[in-house]
């Protein structure tokens, strides 16, 4: 299990999978307070929140949905739906519903690669770079293509584990790429969402 940096606002999560909760009054980075479950607080090792995620998971749902297509705005029918009940998903809703899945249904990211965006940098993930997603660390990150001046409201989210993107790409719907840093992924926000324990 890998444990996933990740404050509160706009998280859902139940406690059945998690080692700590936050208690009224416990503060987080970026200041105030919540009483959420499921939500670990900073340790010494990690000075951020955490909440346990299984990595593998990500590569498993991935394999589970190739063959599926991407369409812009698809989504699954519902977060507890299974793979084969999904015809097409795109990119927000493809990590929304891998990480409900890997936090062993427990966590529900919002949708929209912008909604996803401003939650990460809201929950106060540790910042990563382009360059350490080339890794094989073992550690979860999620990169996020932000809206470029001049070039419309598109955006691209996906996970990257161990120098390979996890995601749902236009013209071949879920899949697993490497990541080299270059093209979009030279011009994205990279968060860790979860590190070795």
């Amino acid at each position: 299990m890998l444990r996933q940096s990740v404050p509160v606002d706009n998280l859902v999560a139940k406690s059945r999978c998690l080692t700590h909760h936050l208690s009224p009054g416990n503060s987080r980075p970026g200041g105030g307070s919540k009483n959420m479950k499921g939500i670990n607080p900073p340790t010494p090792a990690f000075n951020w929140p955490t909440v346990d995620v299984n990595p593998s998971v990500v590569v498993t749902q991935t394999e589970l949905l190739k063959g599926v297509k991407y369409k812009l705005g698809a989504k699954a029918p519902s977060l507890s739906a299974t793979p084969d009940a999904i015809h097409a998903i795109d990119c927000s809703g493809f990590t929304r519903y891998v990480l409900y899945r890997a936090t062993n249904f427990t966590l529900v990211m919002p949708d929209g690669s912008w909604g996803q965006m401003d939650w990460a940098e809201k929950q106060g993930f540790k910042d990563s770079t382009v360059g350490a997603g080339k890794l094989k660390d073992g550690i979860l990150r999620l990169a996020v293509l932000p809206q470029q001046p001049g070039k419309g409201v598109g955006r691209h989210v996906v996970f990257i584990l161990n120098g390979r993107t996890y995601e749902s790409a236009g013209g071949r719907g879920p899949c697993s790429r490497v990541w080299n840093g270059l093209g979009y992924q030279a011009k994205c926000k990279v968060w860790v969402l979860a590190h070795k324990v």
